[in-house]
């Protein structure tokens, strides 16, 4: 049925299907992205699996440590020049040295 495969707006039987419970005005706004609160994880619930990979981390070789852990603290302190992708790349990395036992 040409009605179901070319609908008058986006996800439209969805919509029919939650008629009496979607307001309009939500089926019908703009688009919005979806952004995961990674700044505000890695400063509570991620704080110490953060904090001991950084740790970890700075103890290499080809790392500066002072640098690093600079980044974090101005990271935990809220400093707005350091975004959260930053130590979390370190984070991640560290992870995956320890589970590739990699020295």
């Amino acid at each position: 049925n040409d009605e179901v495969k070319y609908p008058r707006y986006p996800k439209q039987l969805l919509v029919e299907t939650l008629d009496p419970l979607l307001p309009m005005e939500i089926v019908h706004r703009k688009k919005q992205g979806f952004v995961l609160p990674w700044d505000i994880w890695m400063k509570n619930e991620l704080n110490s699996f953060c904090s001991k990979a950084i740790d970890r981390i700075s103890e290499r070789d080809f790392i500066n440590a002072i640098e690093l852990k600079g980044i974090w603290k101005r990271f935990l302190s809220g400093d707005p020049s350091v975004r959260w992708t930053e130590p979390w790349l370190f984070v991640v990395l560290s992870h995956w040295l320890d589970k590739q036992s990699i020295d």
